[in-house]
């Protein structure tokens, strides 16, 4: 039923598994760097611990914000919500990204390719979600 003061409203935070997957490995993976784990012997070891630190918090808090979203009641709440995790979660990985290729050169490829990846996933949800919020 549509008429001139109703629209349909399409649902577009509902979860996806893959995202909560990966959005809880950010979180849990944060975590354990806060928590003092040793981080492996991988590329991250080989970049400054200020880009890490940056890097950990940003995908802290995009992993967190955009799980926290599927308990939103109000659609409009899950949509910003989520929109906020995404802003962190893609400047996190596009700024690890950098720093992987700025300190270790070509052996950051699949590392870094993987965050660029996910940047542009994050970057492509967000305006989805600008399109749903602006009514286009």
């Amino acid at each position: 039923m549509t008429g001139p003061d109703r629209r349909p409203v399409v649902v577009v935070a509902r979860p996806r598994p893959r995202e909560v997957m990966l959005d809880g490995f950010f979180l849990i993976a944060a975590l354990g760097f806060f928590a003092g784990v040793a981080p492996p012997t991988s590329i991250e070891t080989q970049v400054p611990v200020p880009w890490r630190w940056v890097w950990y918090l940003l995908l802290f808090g995009g992993g967190g914000l955009i799980l926290a979203s599927h308990f939103r009641t109000r659609w409009v709440d899950r949509l910003l919500t989520e929109r906020h995790g995404c802003w962190a979660s893609a400047a996190g990985s596009l700024i690890f990204a950098v720093a992987a290729f700025a300190y270790t050169g070509a052996s950051a490829f699949f590392a870094a390719g993987f965050m660029i990846s996910w940047t542009c996933a994050q970057l492509w949800r967000i305006a989805q979600i600008h399109k749903e919020l602006s009514g286009h």
